[in-house]
């Protein structure tokens, strides 16, 4: 901080302006990252309901089947 403050107005003022523009673009970087992540994550959370709804078809057509088996 010492050092900003031994630089000149115009200094200040460009030293500024390119972290503001660093970090927007670090925020930036971080809005994609996330919203891939996050893409991602719903593709995995539909896999998962749809892997689990197929055991459950499968438990169901099981059961199905040994109860006519035992009805008849």
């Amino acid at each position: 901080m010492k050092e900003f403050e031994n630089m000149t107005r115009d200094q200040q003022i460009e030293a500024l302006a390119w972290e503001v523009e660093h970090h927007e673009q670090g925020i930036g970087y971080l809005q994609d990252l996330l919203e891939k992540e996050m893409k991602t994550q719903k593709w995995r959370m539909k896999k998962l309901t749809e892997l689990k709804d197929d055991q459950f078809q499968k438990r169901l057509r099981l059961v199905a089947s040994i109860s006519e088996g035992v009805s008849q």
